[in-house]
């Protein structure tokens, strides 16, 4: 809740995470909107924020050649409709 948060607004991507935040009770504190998968991996691994992402779009660099980390969480991620 302390980190920037950028939301994936692609298919159902926005609408899950944002029910990941209300099903915690806590609110993100959102720095950017995006469509942009490959945007979420830019920022992300440039440090200027954390996302909550499916398996799926999961990749280990960004296109900057930049390494991306994953942070399993100890709270339920609700299911992702595609």
């Amino acid at each position: 809740v302390h980190e920037p948060f950028i939301l994936l607004t692609v298919d159902e991507a926005d609408k899950t995470a944002l029910r990941y935040w209300n099903q915690s009770g806590r609110k993100p504190n959102i720095i950017m909107r995006t469509s942009s998968i490959e945007a979420v991996r830019s920022m992300v691994a440039n440090g200027s924020g954390v996302a909550i992402l499916s398996d799926l779009v999961y990749r280990p660099w960004s296109l900057e050649g930049l390494r991306i980390e994953t942070v399993l969480l100890m709270d339920h991620v609700p299911a992702m409709n595609v």
